[in-house]
This record gives structure tokens, C-alpha cells and sequence, in this order.
């Protein structure tokens, strides 16, 4: 077992200055058998003492050298860096590669969780790709979502509207007309970032009401045959 009061010495030598809550984060993990090659991934004055402990855990629970280094950074919060833990270390985790896309620290911990469900429910890296961009509020991208995982719309239908100049309300509308089964180029007259909602919704329904009644028409036309 390493020893911590030795271990932290060295780091002075070094001159790296910890305070008592981080010096604490090093004890931690010293008496938790962790080694000392371990222990340095955290042991730095640039992360505080939550961030320290979030890289600790992720140590402890087993997580490869490069599975903590991906979110083991000063310029992630200790917020984003147990985000990326539990994704990394879920049944089952995200890759490598697919953590990758969440750990940006322009997101922020809702956006990189309506990523991780994008992999978690079996979504292309094409199809996240459209949404896995700063520019969408957390609400926007599991609108995007929803098209894919809920209402199994196409990438080119779902293009339509992954949009970050429409709201999530008017994304919403657009996925209300794929619903009701509206034709592509009818959801196009309403996706219109400069609609507000009330306007897409009064024409999203006028729309279907004129579908319902040609349906109608052509279930009595078939009645009189």
C-alpha cells in the first residue's frame, strides 16, 4: 500500500502545493489501494478536491488508464467528470471512442447525457452526429432523439427540423406531423424556424383535418362501388 504522507512530500518537492481536501483525496486513495502510478492521474494541484475525488472513483471502480483519461482534465467540472464515469462505467458502458463524443466541456452534463442515450439505445454515429453539437440545449437534442429512437423517422426527416434555430416547442409541432403520417413536403410548410408555435400548430391541424377528410372521402367512394 502506498504511503500517503510520503507520497504527498514527494509532490512537494515537486512543488505541487495541496490543500487539505485535496491532500485528503490522495489519503483516500492511498488507503483504498489504489497505486501510485494511479494516484498521479490525479494528484495535481490544477484539479480541486471534487474533481480529484471523481477521478478517484472512476480508479476504484476499475476503469482503464484510458477510459479515465478521458475525462480525467481540469477543464472538465466535477459534474461533467462523473457524467462521463457513469457512462463510461454502465452495463453496458460507452466505448472509448463513443465517450469521446460526450466528453467536450461545452457540454454541459444534460447535453452529454442525451448523447450517452443516443449510443445507449442503439443510435448511429451519423444519426448522433446530428444533434451532438453545443448549439442544441439538452431539450433540443432529445427532440432529435425522438425522432430516431421513438418515431423511427429517417435521417433526411428527421434533417428537417435538427435545426438549433427551432425551439424544442417547435420541434415538437414538426414531430406531431410525422406522427399523424402528414407527407414529408406538407411538415415542410410548417417547419419554419420563423412560425411560432401557435402558427405551426394551427397549420400542422389544418393540414391533418384535410387529410382526415380525404380519407373519408375515399372510404365512402369505396362503400358506393
Amino acid at each position: 500500500m502506498v504511503n500517503s504522507h510520503r507520497f504527498i512530500r514527494h509532490l512537494e518537492r515537486k512543488s505541487i502545493q495541496l490543500n487539505e481536501q485535496q491532500q485528503f483525496q490522495i489519503h483516500w486513495g492511498c488507503s483504498s489501494g489504489l497505486s501510485k502510478g494511479q494516484i498521479s492521474m490525479y494528484a495535481d494541484a490544477r484539479f480541486n478536491a471534487e474533481q480529484m475525488a471523481a477521478i478517484r472513483e472512476g480508479l476504484q471502480a476499475g476503469l482503464s488508464q484510458e477510459q479515465i483519461g478521458i475525462f480525467a482534465d481540469p477543464k472538465f467540472s466535477a459534474d461533467q467528470m462523473n457524467t462521463l464515469f457513469h457512462w463510461l462505467n454502465g452495463t453496458p458502458g460507452l466505448s472509448v471512442d463513443e465517450a469521446s463524443r460526450l466528453a467536450d466541456p461545452r457540454f454541459d452534463t444534460a447535453q452529454m447525457g442525451a448523447i450517452g442515450c443516443g449510443y445507449f439505445n442503439g443510435l448511429s454515429d451519423s444519426q448522433i452526429a446530428m444533434y451532438a453539437d453545443p448549439k442544441f440545449s439538452a431539450q433540443q437534442m432529445y427532440k432529435v432523439w425522438d425522432g430516431f429512437a421513438r418515431f423511427d423517422l429517417s435521417e433526411q426527416q428527421v434533417a428537417v427540423y435538427a435545426d438549433p434555430r427551432f425551439s424544442a416547442e417547435q420541434m415538437t409541432e414538426i414531430l406531431r406531423g410525422y406522427e399523424a403520417e402528414l407527407p414529408d413536403e406538407q411538415v415542410k410548410t410548417f417547419a419554419d424556424p420563423d412560425l411560432d408555435v401557435d402558427q405551426m400548430q394551427e397549420m400542422r391541424e389544418s393540414l391533418e383535418s384535410a387529410a382526415g377528410f380525404a380519407q373519408e372521402e375515399i372510404e365512402l367512394q369505396a362503400m358506393l362501388i
